[in-house]
């Protein structure tokens, strides 16, 4: 038995994103485990939850810059990904999103000529 199937999870609720929380699932049953979720929580206070004891947790790189005195931020081995997609009204006219849209299509192009 892997040793994270014996340590209480926190994790957010699935219906808070369910791609993302479906991830983290299937990343627990390639690794023989399904993790006991013992407290859920918004996924900005996650790692709040998890320096004052409650758990621990599987999360996004994002939170990195989230430091919390107590807890302790590993990347897992392998490095797993996961997308990450840009939703927009279809017909919102707005510079500032247009603009935005543009970039985010410029860094798409750059990541995937670096392979």
């Amino acid at each position: 038995m892997p040793l994270l199937a014996r340590e209480p999870f926190v994790g957010f609720p699935r219906s808070r994103g369910p791609a993302f929380f479906d991830f983290i699932m299937r990343l627990c049953a390639d690794a023989g485990f399904t993790p006991r979720i013992a407290h859920e929580a918004p996924q900005l206070d996650i790692v709040s939850l998890v320096a004052a004891g409650f758990g621990v947790a599987i999360v996004s790189e994002s939170v990195r810059s989230l430091r919390r005195e107590g807890a302790v931020l590993v990347p897992i081995v392998g490095s797993p990904r996961t997308e990450l997609l840009v939703a927009w009204r279809a017909d919102d006219r707005s510079p500032v999103v247009r603009d935005f849209v543009e970039l985010v299509r410029r860094l798409r192009a750059l990541w995937r000529r670096r392979g």
